[in-house]
């Protein structure tokens, strides 16, 4: 993400202004992500019915950074005999600074499981608490839906 403009798709638009994260300052993740609970998240298009989503993902506090690890999909498609690759998937997170990730335009809507790996990190606030967003663009004929209608609901993690 080079411009102001990419950077705000990758970040949920509730939280307005914010610091960005320094991708440079962020620590080695140093924990062992397959010790770590998975957690799913369901995403469902705001239109569409028959387009919906699951990711698997992780979070872990680390030497005072919150680390998201999203790392497998799966995408439904229509018409459901069709095989596409063009969704986007994206992830976003918030603390005392805002990092975001997005997949390569080409993720795979099959209906099956695909590896995925999107990490992001943030520095966690004096209250404890990260928020975060899993966000779909499905792209396609009548599929894309604005900035905001493709993320899904603010999640918390809390230590």
């Amino acid at each position: 993400m080079n411009n102001k403009e990419d950077v705000k798709k990758i970040i949920h638009p509730d939280w307005g202004k914010c610091e960005l994260q320094d991708k440079n300052e962020i620590p080695v993740f140093k924990g062992d992500w397959g010790s770590l609970e998975n957690r799913l998240y369901k995403h469902k298009h705001p239109r569409v019915p028959e387009l919906r989503g699951e990711m698997t993902y992780q979070y872990h506090l680390q030497d005072g950074y919150v680390f998201f690890h999203m790392f497998k999909y799966m995408l439904t498609s229509r018409p459901t005999d069709r095989v596409w690759r063009r969704a986007n998937i994206y992830l976003s997170a918030i603390s005392e600074t805002a990092m975001g990730a997005q997949s390569p335009d080409s993720m795979i809507m099959d209906y099956k499981w695909h590896d995925q790996g999107l990490v992001v990190a943030v520095k966690l606030n004096h209250s404890k608490v990260a928020e975060y967003s899993i966000g779909v663009q499905y792209d396609g004929s009548n599929n894309d839906v604005g900035e905001h209608e493709k993320w899904g609901p603010i999640l918390y993690a809390e230590f």
